[in-house]
């Protein structure tokens, strides 16, 4: 049997999760568990209390979001596929972000609308909840699209098509090479939403998740290779 696992709010601020995992208690599915990754964050509504969760993995993180951690990493284990549901201040709608191009994760990333795909290199995901499992892909909403009834039956179909083995029609998508971060420092221009997924000459890369307030140091990923796959 497949096993599906939503984790919601592994950011305290981010609450599009409540509303899959809402769903879900009511349409109750034997393959489909729900767990809310960072609890007490979500109940003092901040993002995290001690670090960041979703850098939290492979020993990183420190104090609760640490232990956080080590136990999630333990309960995807048992799963087939891991669902990780966040949202973003920028001007991203939707889409998936991935570790790796496995034949799980590609299975998920073939049922999403989304033309354009992140993925992570190894060194930064390691700490985060998807390079800690082979069939993991998080799924990023911004805060005005994940209001929309169209955000919850986006991720209500991705599940319902896992569990019944029906992919969609491959397309072709853009699979963006995230290389590392861009530095917010001092005397260095903010970078303008509109560069999410679009070539910044200053930088020489593509932008992705630019404008998100979560981020304190800084102004979001550079992707420097873009490759058109058929997924």
């Amino acid at each position: 049997m497949k096993k599906i696992l939503i984790v919601a709010c592994l950011h305290g601020s981010e609450t599009f999760g409540l509303a899959v995992a809402n769903y879900f208690a009511k349409h109750k599915l034997a393959e489909v568990e729900c767990i809310v990754g960072n609890p007490r964050a979500v109940a003092l509504k901040v993002r995290f209390l001690d670090s960041d969760l979703n850098r939290s993995f492979g020993g990183a993180g420190k104090g609760y979001e640490g232990r956080r951690a080590a136990y999630l990493a333990q309960k995807i284990k048992d799963y087939n596929y891991v669902l990780d549901i966040h949202n973003t201040t920028t001007s991203v709608d939707s889409t998936p972000i991935a570790a790796n191009l496995s034949k799980k994760t590609l299975a998920i990333l073939n049922l999403h609308p989304s033309s354009e795909v992140a993925l992570m290199p190894p060194r930064l995901a390691r700490h985060a909840l998807i390079g800690n499992h082979s069939g993991a892909v998080s799924l990023e909403y911004s805060f005005s699209f994940s209001k929309k009834a169209a955000a919850l039956r986006e991720v209500v179909a991705i599940v319902n098509s896992l569990l019944d083995g029906t992919p969609s029609k491959p397309k072709q998508r853009k699979v963006f090479y995230i290389k590392g971060t861009i530095p917010l420092t001092e005397g260095r221009p903010r970078i303008g939403k509109k560069f999410n997924f679009k070539y910044i000459p200053q930088i020489g890369g593509y932008g992705f998740l630019i404008g998100e307030e979560g981020y304190k140091t800084y102004q979001g990923f550079i992707a420097t290779n873009v490759r058109k796959l058929i997924i």
